[in-house]
């Protein structure tokens, strides 16, 4: 019914852009009959596979179901000749067993010292089985900094690691004390994550973003958790808004449904959360994507990554380019009562008024 909605309220457009460099992430739905030389299929783009391409499989073989980068060519039918491919994960759980998970996110604030825009987030992610802490994750994500350039983080007086930026300024550090693809050691002298207050991002020794635990959003227990909806109106650089996504929590499944228009016909489009790239998806021949990312996939829908959990904890929607540009971005709102709330509201709500 929201995407059903959201389809009335929005018209469609078509674009067509030339041949260009770009990268790929998502599931693998096909693969040739013999050997991986051929044409694949992930997460609904064909991908051509040579000899002469690179197949990084440390992380676990290639497989129908499994999660891999690509990077390569795009043509201007929208496949991908495929440079580079790196599994990313396969099917099955990358979580210890765990009856709860606590998780606070707190918005990091920008100092004097900051460029215009600065903003950031930080994340504190615990799971237990009983009294013990069988997992720890920490995040940071940055955006609007200085472009390529190299800012360290702080957690309590304590180095936790360093940012690269892109040439978007934007960047993230992701820590754990689990092997997770993208995510780096996360130092002992963080643990226990729970007990840590102050955050900070530093450019040398000058303080940049700025946050404390004690006022962030926090939320826990066991599984499943409490039902939680939220809507993110995704819009352009100009203010006009082209789409929507809804996260929610409901019993022990969790997924972000996502609908856009007015983006460039037949072309690779990566669905990224507060820097946590959940998959690339292909727009339709009229600019259109409608696509599911869930905790339990069925059919055509994506698995949403495990590094991206709980929905609850997102801040920021994006919609990027194979460049990396950013299409269309909005920030998540949760509803005051999720029990009761309804999507279709929400999108009578925010696409109402389609422009600013």
């Amino acid at each position: 019914m929201v995407l059903f909605l959201l389809s009335l309220a929005i018209g469609a457009l078509a674009h067509n852009h030339p041949q260009r460099e770009g990268k790929l992430v998502g599931k693998v739905e096909a693969l040739p009959p013999d050997g991986l030389v051929g044409d694949w299929t992930v997460a609904g783009v064909v991908v051509h596979v040579t000899a002469e391409t690179e197949i990084d499989q440390e992380h676990g073989q290639v497989q129908v179901g499994g999660v891999v980068k690509i990077e390569g060519t795009f043509r201007t039918d929208g496949s991908l000749d495929a440079k580079e491919v790196e599994v990313l994960a396969n099917p099955g759980p990358v979580t210890p067993p765990a009856d709860s998970k606590v998780f606070g996110v707190v918005k990091l604030q920008p100092t004097a010292a900051a460029p215009v825009e600065a903003e950031g987030v930080a994340l504190i992610r615990v799971f237990k089985l009983g009294d013990t802490v069988v997992r720890e994750d920490f995040k940071v994500g940055v955006e609007h900094l200085l472009p390529e350039h190299m800012y360290d983080v702080f957690v309590d007086g304590v180095h936790a690691g360093a940012i690269s930026t892109d040439g978007e300024g934007e960047g993230h550090l992701f820590l754990s004390t689990a092997s997770l693809p993208g995510a780096e050691p996360l130092p002992p002298e963080l643990s226990p994550l729970l007990d840590r207050q102050q955050v900070e991002v530093r450019d040398g020794s000058t303080v940049i973003l700025t946050g404390n635990f004690a006022d962030a959003r926090w939320d826990g227990g066991g599984h499943p958790q409490r039902e939680y909806l939220a809507v993110a109106p995704l819009a352009s650089s100009e203010g006009v808004v082209m789409g929507l996504g809804v996260a929610e929590i409901k019993e022990s499944k969790q997924t972000l449904k996502l609908a856009a228009f007015f983006l460039p016909a037949t072309a690779p489009v990566t669905v990224v959360v507060d820097e946590q790239e959940l998959g690339t998806v292909q727009t339709q021949a009229n600019g259109y994507i409608h696509v599911i990312f869930s905790t339990q996939p069925e059919d055509d829908q994506l698995p949403l990554p495990e590094a991206s959990l709980p929905v609850s904890s997102w801040q920021k929607l994006e919609l990027r380019d194979a460049s990396g540009e950013v299409l269309l971005s909005g920030e998540f709102m949760p509803t005051a009562r999720p029990g009761t709330a309804t999507a279709p509201g929400q999108v009578r709500r925010y696409l109402g008024r389609p422009h600013r």
